[in-house]
């Protein structure tokens, strides 16, 4: 993982054998998301959260990475 956390959220998207990971903790709250390529073994970069998130949890719902807390987000994962 780039960026260290502390209770982040993730889901395993085995369609395209990639794992995501969002938010947590690191002396402030993360809007940050990473991506760990299965095929490649290596951590990729995406677009941030509107707003910062932690201790939320994450699911894959279609072509969206769902991210829940006390707000709902849906990320298109198509790309």
């Amino acid at each position: 993982m780039v960026t260290a956390r502390a209770y982040p959220c993730g889901a395993m998207d085995r369609s395209r054998a990639r794992l995501l990971v969002a938010g947590g903790f690191n002396n402030k709250e993360l809007n940050s998301v990473e991506i760990f390529d299965v095929k490649t073994e290596r951590w990729l970069k995406a677009p941030a959260m509107p707003t910062a998130r932690t201790k939320s949890g994450g699911a894959i719902v279609g072509d969206y990475f769902a991210v829940v807390s006390f707000r709902f987000i849906l990320f298109d994962i198509k790309a």
